[in-house]
């Protein structure tokens, strides 16, 4: 048998493997001296690479996707990695770092996704305590990551479908008593929340939010859209642009490189006792 000590050297070999191919990947795409999150893109990203020439064609097609400025879908089944090649096509499109947001409203009640969506004024629903903007005006200018959309109910459906079709410019947040461009152009900067004044100024300015928006979805939708359970015409919306996240059995030659890049993290927060421990667990 193999010792932990050992396998942990090996997988630990994969991992910088990963790292090095990641490296390589930011470097043809431009990126510069960027730092995400405040680590090294190579870092942060190294997850999804491997040496396999269908991952190396994989995020080479997702490069060209990841800087189109329209719609793009993730398809692929839970735990496939929709958030993270979410945060990295945001990175190669260039655009702020701060302004990418993510959402997932599964399992709310409509009023309170569609708060968290677009925002909502003070009273809006029960809980909703102040007045804020959502996630998508907090995206201005960046990408809104929305997950688990096959699980939206039909009213936040809607608001998404209008979203799409109108770009944000009629947008109402919940509770408001009209639409998103007329309540910036009434009310001045200081009529809004503190934390919100700014954003309020960015959006009156632009004549309304510029958001690119990412869809996560499982690839049930394709039968739920043609069985009318999902809003066909949102679907035919949102499928502009479509990449398809690998699961892990699609992945299985890379198993041990993602398993070293977890145990990696776990070491930056951890004894090397742990890193150990949790090596022996998984594989041993």
């Amino acid at each position: 048998m193999v010792a932990p000590e050992e396998l942990l050297a090996d997988l630990y070999r994969d991992a910088d493997e990963s790292i090095q191919l990641a490296a390589k990947y930011m470097k043809k795409q431009g990126v510069g001296k960027r730092t995400y999150e405040g680590r090294e893109p190579a870092e942060y990203f190294a997850v999804m690479f491997g040496r396999s020439k269908k991952t190396r064609k994989r995020m080479e097609d997702f490069a060209r996707l990841a800087r189109a400025d329209a719609a793009l879908v993730l398809c692929g089944p839970t735990g496939s990695g929709k958030g993270v090649y979410a945060q990295l096509a945001h990175f190669l499109s260039g655009k702020p770092e701060d302004r990418f947001q993510r959402v997932n409203l599964a399992g709310y009640t409509s009023d309170v996704a569609l708060g968290h969506l677009v925002g909502h004024t003070k009273g809006a629903y029960t809980g909703a305590s102040r007045e804020t903007f959502g996630a998508y005006l907090h995206a201005h200018n960046g990408t809104l990551f929305i997950d688990q959309v096959n699980d939206m109910t039909s009213a936040v459906q809607d608001v998404l479908l209008d979203i799409t079709q109108r770009t944000g410019k009629r947008l109402r947040r919940l509770g408001a008593a009209d639409e998103l461009e007329n309540e910036l152009k009434a009310k001045k900067a200081q009529d809004w929340p503190k934390d919100e004044q700014a954003l309020a100024k960015e959006l009156k300015r632009a004549g309304g939010p510029r958001v690119r928006c990412l869809f996560g979805v499982t690839p049930e939708i394709l039968e739920a859209a043609a069985n009318r359970r999902f809003r066909e015409d949102l679907f035919y919306r949102m499928w502009v642009l479509v990449f398809n996240t690998p699961s892990l059995q699609e992945r299985g030659e890379e198993l041990a490189a993602i398993i070293g890049l977890t145990t990696v993290s776990y070491t930056h927060l951890r004894a090397h006792e742990t890193s150990l421990h949790l090596v022996c667990r998984l594989l041993l």
